[in-house]
């Protein structure tokens, strides 16, 4: 998953006279007309261009490029991430650390660990599967020694 921020200098000692204590979970389409009410420091936006057309989505990247404060946004959206941010976020294994790279690097690292991961699957895979044929062998040979020798035909 990757979090993306605006780096916009927000001055969080100055409160508007109409700011709101908490800010709203704001639906998609409903972000650009609340924003010109309600002026917050900082935003939150998780997936903000789902079920939006690309129209919409250009009318909410203009709005975040206008957006003096603060944008925490949780997006898949590449088109939308290269158009509004700064710095890019990476959650991973529970951490969230800067990503120092674009979006396509981080396409690129996803896919590397994505092939790491199937190539440690396969080795254990393998390994399961060599470990279970020498212990049939060894069952095997285990029983052979344990079998009576076959008895010759007295003439």
């Amino acid at each position: 998953m990757l979090c993306a921020t605006l780096q916009e200098p927000v001055d969080a000692t100055v409160e508007p006279p109409d700011a709101p204590a908490v800010v709203p979970r704001l639906s998609a389409p409903a972000v650009p007309p609340q924003l010109t009410f309600e002026k917050p420091h900082i935003l939150l936006l998780d997936e903000p261009s789902n079920h939006l057309d690309i129209d919409a989505v250009d009318a909410l990247i203009e709005g975040l490029t206008l957006f003096k404060g603060g944008v925490l946004m949780v997006s898949h959206d590449q088109y939308l991430i290269e158009s509004t941010v700064d710095e890019l976020w990476m959650c991973e294994e529970g951490r969230v650390t800067p990503f120092h790279g674009t979006f396509e690097e981080y396409k690129k690292r996803l896919r590397m660990l994505e092939k790491q991961r199937q190539a440690a699957q396969t080795a254990a895979a393998q390994q399961r599967s060599a470990v279970a044929a020498q212990a049939h062998k060894e069952q095997q040979q285990q029983q052979h020694h344990q079998q009576p020798p076959p008895q010759q035909q007295q003439q």
